[in-house]
């Protein structure tokens, strides 16, 4: 992923949210830095676990429609 495209997703998560996912700091002799917001950390803490509730689901049901057409559909 690009540079570009992606503050143009974090952009547009922040205005969609109403809220700053990254504080930034430009300038200065240690130059620019972005570090996750307060909320931006509160709503990765929340979306980590989903994602892998989401994933360990999507590998079970793989893995069961592997079986499903090894078996010739019949269970």
């Amino acid at each position: 992923m690009s540079y570009r495209y992606a503050w143009n997703l974090i952009q547009k998560a922040e205005a969609h949210l109403g809220s700053k996912l990254l504080d930034r700091r430009t300038g200065g002799s240690r130059g620019e830095s972005s570090h996750l917001s307060g909320e931006g950390r509160r709503l990765l803490n929340r979306f980590n676990p989903l994602n892998r509730d989401v994933a360990a689901y999507s590998h079970r049901r793989f893995v069961e429609l592997c079986e499903l057409e090894e078996s010739g559909g019949r269970r």
